[in-house]
């Protein structure tokens, strides 16, 4: 099962690392969740803040799991089970 997704882990890398705008699109997503939750926090919004802190920090492990080296099975096991 793990020499398996290690064949099968580049396809994402190349669909998203060859086109830019999309790769920092993606990547830049988590981190304006949670600049976002920042500001909800000073303007007291505290419910609201913690759900975009949250989904920043999901998503954050989420969309930088295709830019991860897969190249042993202790990293593809990390892979797997974020992809689970």
């Amino acid at each position: 099962m793990e020499a398996r997704l290690l064949r099968q882990g580049p396809w994402e890398s190349r669909a998203i690392c060859s086109r830019t705008l999309v790769k920092w699109l993606v990547l830049s997503m988590p981190a304006m969740a949670i600049l976002a939750a920042i500001e909800l926090f000073h303007a007291g919004a505290i419910e609201a803040a913690r759900v975009l802190l949250l989904a920043g920090i999901g998503l954050g492990f989420l969309f930088t799991t295709p830019f991860l080296p897969v190249y042993t099975p202790a990293r593809s096991r990390f892979v797997r089970y974020l992809k689970c």
